[in-house]
């Protein structure tokens, strides 16, 4: 029974890491797709004004479904610090912008009809739009999100730790067999654990600084400000350590096994 819930830990906490960085990285195909085109409209290879305007229509669905998953992933955040519940509350109020902004598109290209130059205009603004001014938020706003996801995944690997701790603690009262070795892998495990969760905090205090900075949008910021890049490491870091965690777990669940 203890060697099943050993396996029974390992299994979920890969699964909840395994499906972390498809949070994180996927993009959807589709948007993927209309940037693509969007591309082509300002080369000019969709053959009608029509097909063009069929193209950048799309690209403008894509986007405000993208916004709106962002606040829907913004709006279930609980537990937040009260500087991140401001934080989350900017971060709304920007991404409702950013609808309006698509909506002001979207009247612009309707009124355009079907003509190819104001077409390819529109797209070479909406592409611009997106590149300056909504992809560099968009990526705040994830990585925001990146930093809270990952608590929960440090919850699981928290009470999975436990459940494993008291596993070990009745195989010693037990005495089945010398628990000296399962005993220093938790400890190794325990170490990796709070270190991923001093990353993590870290992370959080990093992005609150960026975010609060007014030149954070400035590439010639001072060294002494942290960068977004700064706080994905961070992120990336806590990661690896919670990595770390389950392979030590499944050293742990092969090792009872050996025992048992």
């Amino acid at each position: 029974m203890l060697y099943k819930n050993f396996n029974n830990v390992v299994l979920v906490l890969a699964a909840g890491i395994l499906l972390f960085p498809i949070f994180v990285l996927a993009q959807k195909p589709e948007l993927k797709g209309a940037l693509n085109e969007i591309v082509k409209i300002k080369g000019g290879n969709i053959e009608t004004p029509a097909s063009q305007k069929d193209a950048l229509k799309k690209i403008l669905e894509l986007t405000a479904l993208e916004i709106k998953d962002l606040q829907s992933q913004l709006n279930k955040l609980k537990d937040l610090s009260a500087d991140h519940v401001k934080l989350k509350n900017q971060f709304l109020l920007d991404l409702e912008n950013y609808l309006k902004n698509l909506e002001s598109f979207n009247n612009e290209l309707s009124a355009d009809g079907a003509i190819l130059d104001p077409i390819q205009n529109l797209a070479a603004k909406l592409k611009s739009w997106r590149e300056n001014v909504y992809n560099p938020a968009a990526q705040n706003i994830v990585t925001f999100l990146l930093i809270y996801r990952e608590q929960t995944i440090l919850k699981i690997a928290d009470d999975r730790y436990d459940r494993i701790s008291s596993d070990v603690k009745k195989l010693a009262l037990a005495k089945l067999f010398e628990t000296d070795e399962l005993e220093i892998l938790l400890n190794e495990a325990a170490a990796n654990l709070k270190a991923a969760h001093a990353l993590n905090d870290e992370a959080k205090i990093a992005l609150t600084k960026l975010l609060e900075s007014p030149e954070i949008n400035n590439v010639q910021n001072s060294e002494e400000k942290p960068q977004l890049s700064d706080v994905q490491e961070l992120v990336k870091k806590s990661l690896a350590k919670i990595k770390v965690v389950y392979q030590i777990f499944f050293e742990m669940s092969s090792l009872v096994k050996k025992l048992l």
